[in-house]
């Protein structure tokens, strides 16, 4: 029986703002633990957030805070999420296109 926190590669590619082709890399490579059940990698949700942790580039410490002193937001993450929630709205628009369009 699968796991409410397991997610397919499809999922975690989703919540990870990081394309699907990627979370099977990281598979394959072994830094992302999964198990295959009928065919498809499921992924523990509690291992996909330590390896987009590590993911990260280090950044000079320098850079580590704004001339005002206050930390410095994570302007890659922030367009990560951008970008993935623009890809959704395209999606839910692309699906109600296809609803409102007559069968041929």
């Amino acid at each position: 029986m699968r796991n409410v926190r397991d997610l397919t590669v499809v999922n975690a590619a989703d919540s990870a703002c990081r394309h699907p082709a990627t979370i099977r890399r990281w598979i394959r490579s072994g830094r992302l633990p999964a198990t295959k059940i009928a065919g498809r990698y499921m992924i523990r949700a509690r291992d996909l957030g330590p390896l987009l942790e590590a993911d990260l580039m280090p950044v000079p410490s320098d850079w580590g805070r704004t001339a005002t002193g206050e930390p410095m937001p994570n302007v890659v993450a922030a367009i990560r999420r951008s970008r993935a929630e623009r890809s959704r709205e395209l999606m839910r628009e692309l699906r109600s296109i296809r609803k409102l369009s007559p069968e041929p």
